[in-house]
C-alpha cells in the first residue's frame, strides 16, 4: 500500500501538516466517495468547490486532504482531531493528475497511448482507431463516455467526463487486460483542467477546434512523441508555423490541403457493398496515389480515416490492410450504419446536444436526396437545449420525427413540446410521437430510395430511463424489427 510520502514526496508542496507515512487506500475528489484511508483532493469546479466539503471528508475517515487554500480554524481543528494530514498546493487539479498517475504506477508508460482531441467527433475517432488497431492484431481499448471498452469487455467507470483517477485507473485496467494501446478522447476543457496530465502519449491527434488554442492547451501538446493535426483547420495554423521555424517536437499533418503530409483528393460520394460512403485518393509514404473507400458518409469520416492511417503509419502497421478495413469499420452508436437488404441508408448516432446534431446534419446533407431525422429529447435536462435541438433538426432535415430518448422524471409530453417549439420555427413538416419505437417505424416507412435516415439521441445505449425504472431498449433492435416487417411486406417502401 502506498503512503502519502510515496505519492507527494517530489511534488511541489507549499505547506504540509500531519504524518507523511499515512497509508493511502484510494483517491477521491467527491467527498461522498471518501472512506477510511482515502486521499481527498479538493477541486474547484464550475458549480461547486471541494474545499467546502473538507469537514465531510474528515468525518468519513479521510487519511489526508490536498487543498489550495488553508482551512479556517473550525475545519482545521476537525481535521486535526481526525488525524487527517493536510497538503497545500498551488493547483489541486494538477496535483490530482500527479497523484493519480503515481497511485496507478504510470500505466501509460507501458502502453501506446493515443489522444484524440476535438470539439466534435473525438469519440467516433477513438472508437474507429481502437477497432482498426484490434483488427490489425494490436489489442487496443478506449474510453467512450462512461464506458471503458476493450475487444472482449465493457466496463462502466461512472463518469461521462472522467477525471484523472478514472483515466489512470482505466489505463491500468487496460494494461492488466494485455492491451498494447489505449485511445483516449479528450475535450479541450480536459487539457485546461489537466485531466490527462502526467500521462505519456505516443500520439496526440488534433482533429478540429472551435477557437484558437489557449496557452494551457498548447502546453499540453508537449506530452506527446508525435502531434498529428488537421492541416485544414485554421485553429492549427500555428503548428505549421512551428514546423517552418524548425521548432523542436515532431509534427505531422493530414487533410485535403496540398500542404498536408497525408493528403486526400478526388473525393466523391459512392456506395460499396451496400455501404454509403466516400471514394478518394490518398498519398502516403512514397507519395504514390492509393484509391480508398471509406464506408461512412461525411467529411468528418474522411478526416477520421486520414488520422487513423497516420497513426498506423507511426506504429509501423500495414497501411494497405488498414485502408481496406476502413471500408467496413463502424463504431456502435456513432454514425453506425444499419445493414439491410432494402438498400436503405439508416444510421444511429448519439448526437444528444445541439452542436453535435448541427455538425452531423450539416456533414450528411450532400449524401441524401432527403434527410430524415428521428430526434429524441431527454427528460430532466435543459428545456432550452431541447428547443434548440428541435430548431436545428427541422432546419437541416427534410422530414423530422420528434420523440423521447429518456423521460427520467419528466413527462414525455413536456419533452416533445419543447422539441416542437423549436421545430415550428423552421419547418411546417414534422411529426410528434412520444413512443420512440413508433416514431422510428414511421420514419422507416416514409423512406424513399436515396433517402438518408438519422436516428439520434441514444446511440448504442441498451436501456431506457423513466422515473420508476430502467428498462431494456435498443434503437438497433427496433430498427431491425421494422426492417424484418418490411421483408414480410415487400413493396411498402415508397418508390
Amino acid at each position: 500500500m502506498m503512503t502519502l510520502y510515496d505519492l507527494c514526496s517530489v511534488y511541489p508542496v507549499l505547506k504540509f501538516q500531519g504524518d507523511p507515512q499515512t497509508p493511502i487506500k484510494n483517491l477521491a475528489y467527491d467527498s461522498r466517495r471518501v472512506g477510511p484511508g482515502t486521499l481527498f483532493v479538493a477541486l474547484r469546479g464550475q458549480h461547486d468547490d471541494g474545499h467546502h466539503y473538507l469537514d465531510q471528508a474528515a468525518k468519513r475517515g479521510a487519511g489526508a486532504v490536498v487543498i489550495s487554500a488553508w482551512p479556517d480554524d473550525a475545519v482545521l481543528k476537525l481535521l486535526e482531531q481526525q488525524q487527517c494530514a493536510l497538503v497545500l498546493v498551488s493547483d489541486t487539479r494538477d496535483a490530482l493528475a500527479y497523484v493519480s498517475a503515481r497511485y496507478y504506477e504510470y500505466p501509460s508508460s507501458h502502453l501506446q497511448l493515443i489522444g484524440c482531441i476535438a470539439w466534435l467527433g473525438r469519440h467516433r475517432l477513438a472508437g474507429l482507431l481502437s477497432q482498426l488497431l484490434n483488427q490489425l492484431s494490436w489489442p487496443a481499448g478506449y474510453l467512450d463516455g462512461m464506458r471503458q471498452i476493450t475487444s472482449d469487455q465493457v466496463r462502466y467507470i461512472g463518469r461521462n467526463h472522467p477525471e484523472a483517477p478514472e483515466i489512470q485507473a482505466s489505463l491500468a485496467a487496460m494494461l492488466q487486460l494485455r492491451q498494447k494501446a489505449a485511445v483516449l478522447p479528450l475535450r479541450y476543457l480536459d487539457l485546461t483542467w489537466r485531466r490527462q496530465a502526467y500521462a505519456s502519449f505516443k500520439v496526440l491527434i488534433l482533429l478540429n477546434a472551435r477557437t484558437c488554442l489557449s496557452s494551457l492547451e498548447t502546453q499540453a501538446l508537449g506530452a506527446a512523441e508525435l502531434v498529428l493535426y488537421n492541416e485544414d483547420d485554421p485553429a492549427f495554423t500555428f503548428l505549421r508555423a512551428q514546423r517552418e521555424s524548425g521548432s523542436p517536437g515532431r509534427l505531422r499533418s493530414f487533410g485535403l490541403s496540398p500542404q498536408a503530409d497525408l493528403r486526400a483528393s478526388s473525393l466523391h460520394i459512392a456506395k460499396q457493398d451496400g455501404r454509403l460512403g466516400t471514394k478518394l485518393t490518398v498519398a502516403w509514404g512514397d507519395r504514390q496515389q492509393h484509391e480508398l473507400f471509406i464506408g461512412l458518409p461525411g467529411r468528418y469520416a474522411v478526416y477520421h480515416a486520414l488520422a487513423a492511417l497516420a497513426v498506423c503509419q507511426e506504429l509501423k502497421l500495414p497501411l494497405d490492410a488498414a485502408a481496406s478495413l476502413l471500408a467496413r469499420i463502424s463504431v456502435p452508436g456513432r454514425l453506425q450504419p444499419v445493414p439491410n437488404t432494402h438498400g436503405l441508408d439508416i444510421f444511429i448516432d448519439q448526437a444528444w446536444n445541439d452542436e453535435q446534431l448541427e455538425g452531423l446534419l450539416t456533414d450528411l446533407r450532400p449524401y441524401g436526396c432527403r434527410i430524415l431525422t428521428v430526434l429524441g429529447g431527454d427528460g430532466s435536462r435543459d428545456s432550452q437545449r431541447r428547443v434548440r435541438l428541435g430548431k436545428i433538426a427541422a432546419a437541416l432535415s427534410d422530414r423530422c420525427y420528434l420523440t423521447v430518448s429518456d423521460m427520467r422524471s419528466e413527462n414525455s409530453a413536456a419533452i416533445v413540446a419543447d422539441l416542437r417549439e423549436g421545430a415550428k420555427l423552421e419547418s411546417s413538416w414534422f411529426s410528434v410521437c412520444t413512443d420512440r419505437s413508433a416514431a422510428i417505424r414511421q420514419a422507416i416507412g416514409d423512406m424513399r430510395p436515396g433517402d438518408l435516415l438519422l436516428i439520434t439521441g441514444k446511440g448504442a445505449e441498451t436501456y431506457e430511463m423513466t422515473a420508476e425504472q430502467v428498462r431494456p431498449y435498443s434503437d438497433l433492435t427496433v430498427i431491425q424489427a421494422a426492417l424484418a416487417d418490411l421483408n414480410n411486406h415487400e413493396g411498402n417502401i415508397n418508390s
